[in-house]
This record gives structure tokens, C-alpha cells and sequence, in this order.
């Protein structure tokens, strides 16, 4: 008989969370039944009661509505926590005290605290959580479905066919919302002083989405024809996308919790390029083999490492990303749910 696993989560993070809970499905041994809400991941006890949960895994930022959810529920079934924080960042000092201060009280109602990486772990030792609660439990996307088919790969050239891009030219892509705390204004503004200092000919700059600044985007990207504005691929043709490129970059200039885009790049064996700020950087980028990780502070040296680069180097580079992104799978999450349920519950 399967353990019911209730799973809190906000609406934007239940869709991260749908390859991890399908593995736990898959295996039979856990059987996941999400409560979404809008924003804050808290529930009502009696929702737990109609579902008769045997354990919680509440996901997301810590929130005072969460925090009293969890009071209740201690004791009675065991509690796991999946925190999202981005890395420490000095323009959000009171809001990462309070986010601390409510996850050090959440954790004291928590069985287990399950780690996305590094960053979490470091975040948890450093509010005094007992190391005994803690569980490596990666960020994993489906690596599978990014590594793609045959079709996959034949639909990536045809997407650099379109964009007029030439066999010895080289392509870096940003796929996601159009964001200013991500930075895509300024990787598009250094990427255009990479194309006048005469370094960038062989360069091309796809940006796939839409958001905020997108109509800045345009106005910046009407300066050159090597730029292309695209519309956010679903998840079915993400994948070709990601093949089509030989560079894929996330630049966030703020905190950011993880950066799901980087382990969907790397599974399609691209090397990446992102800053520190985002939560992947220290676990999933090798400098000089599966991509670079660039001080958020000073953009001007963002494109320093790929100015003579060759296409070659950049695949061989993808090679090894994709061999360093395999040990990040949903079978990793789900085997740290397993391991972080005590056994009496099983």
C-alpha cells in the first residue's frame, strides 16, 4: 500500500514539482496529492484530515499562513520541507532576514528539510538546522524529454534554417519571461558591444519569450539583424530550441531559487552561461567545461570567455554538461522523499 504524500505548493511551483511527483507515482511507494494555491503554499488542517495524508511535503518561500499549518500538523504525521530562497543578496537584506527568520521556526515543526543544493544546504547550517535533517533532494527536470529524439535534433536545424543562422555561426539563447531582475536587457546590451568590438561576426542572439521589458528588448534589438525575438516555446518544442543553440544563458541579476532552464539546456548537452546569482551556479556549472559562472556585477566581462571560442568547443563542452546533469533526476528527489520519511511511517 502506497504512503499519501500531501504536497503544498504555490500554483507557479506545482508545474517544476509535475517530473518529480510523476516519479514518485511511477514507483508506487508514494502517492502525491497536491493542494495548489495562488501564491503562499499554507493549507487548511481539515484538508489534510479529508485527503487522510500520511506525511506533508510543503515546497515553496516560508509564509506566516504556512508557518501556523505546520504548527498544527506536528506530531501527527511527519513533516518534510522543500525551501525556495534565492542566494543572499544585498538589495533584499530585510526580506531575506524575515524569509530566514520564518523558515528557522517552520524547521522546528519539520522532520526533514529537503535540499535543492548547495545553496540550501549552506543556508540551513548556517540558521543552526540540525545536519541531521537535512536531505540532498535535487532540482531535476526530465532529463529525457530535453535530451530529445532524432526529430527533435532534425527540428533544431531547421529552427537555425529560419533564423538564417550559417553553419560556422554560433547561437546563444535565453528562453524565459522578460524579466528585468533576470537581467535579459543586459546580456542583450552586452551582447551588442560584443558585435561592435568586432569580436561577436560569428554570433547570433535568440530570445525566447515575453514579459516586462520586452518592449525594450525590441527597440534594442532593432540595431542588429544578428537578433532574434521569438515567442516562448511550449514544453513540446522547448527541447529543439535548446539543440538549435550552441549557448544558453541565464543572467539574473537578483536572487534566483534555482534556474530550471540550465538543467533542460544541459540535458540537451549545451554548455551554459549564468551568474552567480542564480541557486544552480555552484552545483551544476564546472568553469571551463559545462559552461561559466560570471559575476552579476560586472556584465562587461559576461561574454569575456566566448569571444574566439569555436562551435567544436562549445559542443564538446555540451558533452560534459550532459554527462554532469545525469546524476540530477527525478529518481534522485524521489529516493530523498523516500529516505527523509521515517521508516515507522512507511
Amino acid at each position: 500500500m502506497s504512503l499519501r504524500l500531501a504536497v503544498a505548493c504555490a500554483r507557479q511551483e506545482a508545474e517544476k514539482l509535475s517530473p518529480l511527483l510523476r516519479e514518485l507515482e511511477r514507483r508506487g511507494t508514494v502517492r502525491p496529492i497536491v493542494f495548489e494555491r495562488e501564491r503562499h503554499a499554507f493549507f487548511p488542517a481539515e484538508a489534510l484530515e479529508h485527503a487522510q495524508a500520511d506525511a506533508l511535503l510543503a515546497v515553496g518561500p516560508s509564509a506566516p499562513g504556512r508557518l501556523a499549518a505546520l504548527r498544527r500538523s506536528h506530531g501527527r504525521i511527519p513533516i518534510l520541507l522543500r525551501p525556495a530562497a534565492p542566494p543572499h543578496d544585498g538589495s533584499r537584506i530585510l526580506r531575506s532576514l524575515r524569509d530566514d527568520f520564518l523558515f528557522r521556526l517552520e524547521c522546528r515543526y519539520a522532520d526533514a528539510v529537503l535540499c535543492a543544493g548547495s545553496n540550501d544546504r549552506k543556508r540551513c547550517l548556517r540558521l543552526g538546522i540540525a545536519e541531521r535533517k537535512l536531505h540532498d533532494a535535487p532540482f531535476a527536470v526530465d532529463n529525457a524529454h530535453f535530451a530529445g529524439s532524432p526529430h527533435c535534433r532534425e527540428a533544431a536545424g531547421t529552427q537555425r534554417a529560419r533564423l538564417g543562422i550559417a553553419e560556422d555561426e554560433k547561437l546563444l539563447l535565453y528562453a524565459g519571461k522578460f524579466d528585468f531582475r533576470k537581467g535579459v536587457h543586459i546580456l542583450l546590451e552586452q551582447f551588442l558591444f560584443l558585435r561592435r568590438s568586432g569580436n561577436g561576426g560569428k554570433w547570433h542572439f535568440a530570445l525566447a519569450g515575453s514579459g516586462e521589458c520586452e518592449e525594450t528588448l525590441r527597440q534594442m534589438a532593432a540595431e542588429d539583424s544578428h537578433i532574434h525575438l521569438l515567442p516562448l516555446p511550449g514544453a513540446q518544442e522547448l527541447p529543439s530550441l535548446l539543440r538549435a543553440a550552441d549557448l544558453c544563458a541565464l543572467t539574473p541579476r537578483t536572487g534566483l531559487p534555482w534556474g530550471a532552464l540550465i538543467n533542460g539546456a544541459m540535458a540537451a548537452q549545451r554548455p551554459v552561461l549564468v551568474t552567480e546569482k542564480a541557486g544552480c551556479a555552484p552545483d551544476l556549472v564546472e568553469p571551463g567545461a559545462t559552461g561559466w559562472s560570471v559575476d552579476s556585477a560586472h556584465p562587461e566581462l559576461w561574454f569575456d570567455y566566448v569571444k574566439g571560442i569555436s562551435r567544436e568547443r562549445l559542443a564538446a563542452m555540451g558533452e560534459a554538461a550532459g554527462r554532469k546533469i545525469r546524476n540530477w533526476t527525478p529518481a534522485a528527489f524521489a529516493d530523498a522523499v523516500e529516505r527523509a520519511i521515517p521508516r515507522k511511517n512507511r
